[in-house]
């Protein structure tokens, strides 16, 4: 899951995934292990054949990258979770190409070891390594805290990009600090003069910022494999996709559209966006329960038609009377806050949690941010506001304009349900009440917001 991926979990799912691509995945992970400021050892020695041939580490994740991100998957959590995978490995093949880049020539060919040499890194490792968990080479386990033990920072739809490569900024930095003491761990450094030194070490100086620039590039190019990702990560926002319209599928077009004419144009009655979802791409499974999808969104949909307040009294003949519009003509998303709850220290009842935070007028590409996301399977999106603000019409009209091949909303009103019921009878019951039907032996995937 996004708050628990490490790159021994990416390195793990790739190679349960395609049996072919074992033997790699060790090379890269050995590329890893080599960042270690603890100790690297036997299970890293694969990867100096990497070091020592310019483009070697770049090409390798590269290929890794195509590998996975060229299966298609027809279930929805299964693409997400494939999409992580995705997302945290170019994480790190974006340091191992900023290393290719800067790595001097020399240095390579004396890293492209004699036998004797990789004899000296052995016995190196094995003494730095004394009062620490070894790393076993058959295996390949990781027992140790290292860069690759460490959960990689996804990006999150109240996150900007700038934040995301700040918090990039520490790993690129541990993992330079790392190659840099195997370095001087070897034999040929050791007997070089201080010149030498001296321009290997400044020539790794800027390997943290080459690696974001890298970063910065692979994601993008992550965003044109996974139309999703773009979504999720609000791309529109991205300085490298202002000159690549063009590229863009219909579907992203309109997402972009959606996003950046905020300030000149209000999306009344969510229309922008159900014209968006429905430009959604059909990549995933047909609907099963085509019955219960086409009764529920023949009742959402005819929710856009009531009048927006309902009037209980009847018209006197020949007497004026009032004309209420429909929800789809009155609906006006609302300026908002949004935050990310990890604390419990933070209240969120409390009107100084929400008073210093920015206001934002892209409800709708906000929501379709989260709901493209993995975080939207992990934990539930909670809105909040003082009576009468709208948040039960802002639930209806999701349920109309969000219905379609990729979303089956279901609006479960808590005034008519029984609060001691499960999660899942709740949304039967009213899955049964609305269409007529109900789930048999069926499982419930459960998004709540």
């Amino acid at each position: 899951m996004p708050k628990d991926l490490t790159f021994r979990e990416v390195c793990d799912f790739i190679k349960r995934d395609d049996k072919t691509l074992i033997e790699a995945t060790d090379k890269l992970l050995g590329a890893a292990i080599i960042c270690l400021p603890i100790a690297f050892g036997p299970a890293a020695l694969p990867a100096l054949g990497l070091l020592g041939v310019k483009n070697e580490l770049t090409s390798l994740g590269k290929t890794l990258l195509s590998k996975i991100t060229s299966k298609k998957e027809s279930d929805y959590l299964a693409r997400m979770r494939r999409m992580e995978v995705a997302y945290g490995l170019i994480c790190y093949t974006a340091f191992f190409e900023a290393l290719d880049r800067l790595l001097p020539d020399d240095l390579r060919k004396e890293i492209d070891l004699q036998p004797r040499e990789k004899e000296h890194i052995v016995k190196r490792a094995e003494k730095c390594a004394t009062g620490h968990p070894r790393v076993r080479d058959k295996e390949h386990l990781i027992e140790h805290e290292g860069p690759f033990s460490e959960p990689v920072p996804f990006p999150h739809p109240v996150t900007s990009f700038e934040d995301l490569k700040e918090r990039l900024t520490s790993l690129y930095d541990h993992m330079a600090k790392g190659f840099s003491e195997f370095v001087n761990k070897l034999a040929v450094l050791e007997r070089a003069d201080e010149g030498k030194v001296v321009r290997f070490r400044e020539s790794l100086k800027p390997l943290a910022g080459t690696a974001t620039d890298c970063f910065e590039a692979q994601y993008y190019e992550l965003a044109r494999k996974y139309e999703d990702f773009w979504v999720w990560a609000q791309l529109q926002e991205h300085k490298a996709t202002r000159g690549k319209v063009r590229e863009l599928s219909d579907y992203l077009r309109e997402h972009r559209t959606l996003a950046i004419q905020v300030e000149k144009r209000i999306d009344v009655g969510f229309v922008q966006l159900h014209k968006i979802v429905l430009a959604i791409p059909d990549q995933f499974k047909a609907v099963e329960a085509a019955d219960i999808v086409e009764g529920l969104q023949r009742h959402y949909k005819a929710r856009m038609a009531d009048a927006i307040i309902e009037d209980k009294f009847e018209p006197e003949e020949d007497k004026a009377t009032l004309t209420f519009p429909r929800v789809a003509e009155a609906f006006i998303p609302q300026a908002y806050a949004a935050l990310r709850h990890v604390s419990r220290e933070k209240h969120l009842e409390r009107e100084e949690t929400w008073s210093d935070l920015p206001r934002r007028n892209d409800l709708g590409a906000f929501l379709l941010s989260y709901l493209s996301s993995p975080y939207s399977c992990e934990a539930p999106m909670l809105i909040l506001g003082h009576p009468g603000s709208g948040k039960s019409l802002l639930t209806k009209v999701l349920c109309a304009r969000l219905m379609s091949q990729a979303y089956t909303p279901i609006r479960v009103p808590l005034r008519e349900v029984d609060a001691d019921s499960p999660l899942e009878d709740q949304i039967d019951n009213e899955i049964q009440r609305i269409s007529g039907n109900r789930f048999k032996n069926g499982s419930i995937h459960v998004s709540c917001w």
